[in-house]
């Protein structure tokens, strides 16, 4: 624990250890593309249920809340989707949300991996 906050700076100041860089750089990447993904999850929600009827769903605000605790797992109070093909993105969701956390467990499984063998190899 006494490491952590040097590791932390380390992954987001990549300066001097190539496991470092890759770990920084998937973050990065997942970040990014989870945002992109977060963003056109949310207009496609609000286009699809803002005229559905009993959608809880009514303004974008709602729609970024709705997606952003869809993504996170968390949920909310809104009421299921309405629409059928709302319902199939609300799965998208889901399965990208168990994607993104398979893929940030890999990515730190792998940082550990690569800085060992830097580190036998020094």
């Amino acid at each position: 624990m006494r490491r952590l906050p040097t590791e932390l700076r380390r992954v987001l100041q990549p300066e001097e250890s190539r496991a470092h860089q890759l770990l920084h750089d998937r973050l990065i990447v997942i970040g990014l593309v989870t945002l992109v993904v977060w963003l056109l999850a949310s207009l496609a929600m609000f286009l699809l249920e803002r005229h559905a009827a009993g959608s809880d769903i009514h303004t974008g605000w709602q729609a970024i809340y709705w997606t952003a605790s869809q993504m996170t797992a968390i949920g909310s109070s809104f009421a299921n989707p309405r629409s059928p093909t709302a319902y199939v993105l609300d799965l998208l969701l889901k399965l990208y949300a168990v994607v993104v956390v398979a893929s940030l467990t890999g990515a730190v499984g792998a940082f550990f991996i690569h800085r060992k063998d830097q580190e036998q190899a020094t």
